[in-house]
């Protein structure tokens, strides 16, 4: 007898808490969300990346004429078949071969060709090099972009991975780097968790120009005058 009612006023001073808990809320004028819902891939509206600057110095001036050529290679997404969150809906990432609004959460070859634009200019505007030439000759400077692997990893954050070759040549001088660039490296639990998908995306291409520009400036201040 004394265990059922011990139990009968515990249940009633759980329901008791529960009453209070929904009056503060109706008082305070809370409400529940809505649940976040797949919503139409139509709605979509991302392009490619913006243009990337590179926000370092630099220390080489020439009047050289660059030849630039870029190659894309694998471009991957994992998983295939996940949820991304896009304000404000949730919606599908698939992988390269289901080209749609949806493929925009991968390092595409459309991302990448914006970084290779940005990348001449950030070197005429710095006049690491003079002019930009669609034809290769004795006298110009060869920088050649291979993107051999972009992945996007979508688990609780994104992350974009990039392998990137550049080979760099002039002359009798040439130069070549291969580069593993992770987006997220050096940031905290918290910013990687609440930065959005482009965000994520540009922070990538941001981090390779850095590494890019700082080599070409390497090369070119130790060519002979």
């Amino acid at each position: 007898m004394a265990t059922v009612l011990i139990v009968n006023r515990i249940n009633k001073t759980i329901m008791n808490r529960l009453l209070l808990l929904i009056c503060i809320l109706l008082v305070n004028g809370c409400e529940i969300p809505e649940p976040l819902v797949p919503g139409p891939i139509e709605a979509v509206t991302f392009g490619p990346i913006e243009p990337v600057k590179y926000v370092g110095n630099t220390a080489s001036k020439s009047e050289l004429v660059g030849y630039f050529r870029m190659n894309t290679g694998e471009v991957t997404g994992y998983p295939p078949s996940t949820m991304i969150y896009v304000d404000p809906h949730f919606r599908p990432v698939t992988t390269a071969e289901d080209f749609g609004q949806d493929v925009v959460a991968l390092f595409a070859a459309e991302d990448q060709e914006v970084f290779f634009e940005s990348l001449k200019t950030e070197l005429l505007a710095r006049d690491m090099i003079e002019s930009v030439s669609s034809n290769y000759n004795a006298e110009t400077l060869e920088v050649i972009i291979n993107f051999i692997e972009t992945k996007h990893i979508n688990i609780s954050y994104h992350e974009y991975r990039l392998r990137v070759m550049l080979l760099i040549k002039y002359k009798q001088a040439s130069d070549f780097k291969i580069y593993s660039i992770r987006g997220t490296e050096g940031v905290s639990i918290w910013t990687k968790i609440s930065t959005k998908l482009m965000a994520a995306k540009t922070n990538a291409a941001e981090k390779l120009l850095t590494e890019v520009i700082t080599d070409i400036d390497k090369f070119i201040l130790q060519l002979p005058n």
